[in-house]
């Protein structure tokens, strides 16, 4: 079962993707990393508009929906003659790098949650109750505020574990291996999104590589944040693509609206990543953002399948919400009130935000946190740090886009970070911010090793500064991510 459930989660992704990218030729890896991408944001898209059409929720369903236009496109493809089946070259060095990442992280984010025969922590046993009644029930229709994620909750997350639930008996394996693999396939995605804003595959793959190596980014502790930032990479990638392919709209609205239905305080992050990102191109190219702006507004109508409903609650004092606590797995069912608004965005808010110093981000410690590890490491800080001195140089020399992007990511997900360091008037869950300032940590960093290897005139001193960040890399940031994602994790209060 566990064979049949991947490779239809695999067909699923590939077919809604190719579905709406029939149009990109010729086919590489970066077009089947690229529709793999855009078929996980479509999938809980899709899984919404059959819901509000009161179709129920079935594996078969999705399945035979992703194969419709493959299939008609591959019958019409041997009904003429003159067309050759399209061959897969040899592939570059660049993507076997990738590859192996790829493969290493699949190794450590999917065996590591079967350290312990248990569900971590309290969020998974949350989403186990969510999975089950979707695999169960079909639809996301569950009353509201009895699951503490699903209703008022966007469903994305639980859904596509709830569908792939249906196949495989095990909700335990589920929920631990495609969790971990949902992380892993994140790392492809982020490279093909360097790689377009870079216009280097050297530097992607030295992103890709540092964003796997550093420590806070994304363990595989089971929650949707999982699902949101992977969805991070495929989104942007689409958004700089648009600006050369008014094609690429369609695809880039719906992973936008899978990305809203997934997490809401991740969603306002990607909001704001995304203006910064749309403002950069405005200063410089002062041409192609009026289609993102149109993409992301397609983005947000088709969310409201799910979030006009809720809005309509919350105006009309309706809204219930699941708040969790150590009594109750579905948790106390409340009314949204002043309080929890205000708690949203305090500067002090979330379970593990606190005031952080410098030893947090270059010292590494062998016990972490399991949901957000905290830190980056001193070879990877100190790369960062002289990163942001060449981002100054492109954004007055070089890819303005890409400095002016890269250092306001840097200054928002700093801040976003420190909301209580610096005592800041507003903050939004500053210890999940973690997770995004090490997006143009790796990049900045990437950057400044690029720069140091194309200066070196010498071969050794190229091969020598190639082993010692390398491996400095791998034992002050890679091992102690090793460490915190293969060792055992303790239930939470739910168990």
């Amino acid at each position: 079962m566990a064979t049949l459930t991947f490779c239809v989660f695999i067909i699923i992704l590939y077919g809604l993707g190719y579905s709406l990218t029939r149009f990109v030729k010729p086919l590489n890896f970066e077009v089947l990393v690229l529709r793999i991408g855009i078929g996980l944001g479509t999938f809980p898209v899709l899984g919404l508009l059959c819901n509000t059409a009161r179709i129920p929720l079935d594996w078969r369903l999705f399945l035979l929906l992703s194969l419709l236009i493959p299939l008609y496109d591959l019958v019409d493809f041997w009904k003429r003659e003159q067309n050759k089946l399209t061959i897969l070259r040899w592939p570059s060095r660049h993507t076997l790098w990738v590859l192996m990442i790829f493969a290493v992280s699949v190794m450590i984010y999917c065996q590591g949650p079967f350290v312990y025969p248990w569900l971590e922590n309290d969020d998974s046993w949350a989403h186990a109750a969510s999975i089950k009644y979707i695999a169960v029930e079909k639809n996301l229709n569950a009353p509201q505020g009895v699951f503490y994620y699903l209703n008022p909750y966007p469903p994305a997350y639980d859904f596509i574990f709830g569908i792939l639930h249906q196949i495989h008996p095990s909700l335990y394996w589920t929920l631990k291996f495609f969790n971990g693999f949902i992380i892993a396939l994140g790392f492809p995605f982020f490279y093909i999104f360097v790689k377009a804003l870079t216009q280097n595959n050297t530097k992607a793959v030295l992103s890709a590589f540092f964003l796997a190596s550093i420590p806070c980014y994304l363990s595989h502790f089971i929650w949707a944040h999982a699902l949101i930032v992977t969805l991070f990479f495929p989104a942007f990638y689409l958004m700089l693509k648009l600006g050369e392919e008014k094609r690429f709209f369609l695809p880039a609205g719906i992973v936008i609206a899978g990305i809203l239905i997934t997490q809401p305080t991740q969603s306002i992050k990607f909001a704001v990543l995304l203006s910064l990102l749309l403002i950069s191109m405005v200063i410089v190219r002062r041409r192609g953002w009026e289609r993102i702006v149109v993409a992301f507004l397609l983005g947000g109508l088709l969310s409201l399948f799910w979030w006009g409903p809720k809005l309509h609650a919350y105006y009309s004092g309706s809204l219930d919400l699941a708040i969790r606590n150590e009594r109750s797995a579905s948790g106390n069912v409340v009314k949204v009130s002043t309080e929890v608004k205000e708690q949203l965005f305090s500067p002090t808010g979330g379970s593990a935000t606190r005031s952080y110093t410098w030893q947090d981000y270059i010292i590494m410690k062998k016990g972490n946190m399991i949901n957000n590890p905290v830190g980056i490491g001193p070879v990877l800080s100190l790369l960062a740090l002289l990163g942001i001195w060449y981002g100054v140089q492109h954004v007055r020399n070089g890819d303005r886009v890409y400095g002016l992007t890269l250092l306001s990511w840097m200054v928002f997900t700093f801040l976003g970070l420190n909301s209580q360091t610096f005592n800041l008037p507003i903050g939004l869950f500053a210890f999940r911010f973690w997770m995004l300032l090490a997006i143009p940590v790796s990049i900045l960093a990437a950057e400044a090793f690029y720069q140091s290897i194309i200066r070196a005139d010498k071969i050794f001193v190229k091969g020598t500064l190639w082993a010692v960040v390398l491996v400095g890399v791998l034992i002050s940031s890679g091992y102690f991510k090793f460490r915190v994602n293969t060792s055992l994790w303790p239930f939470g209060v739910f168990w």
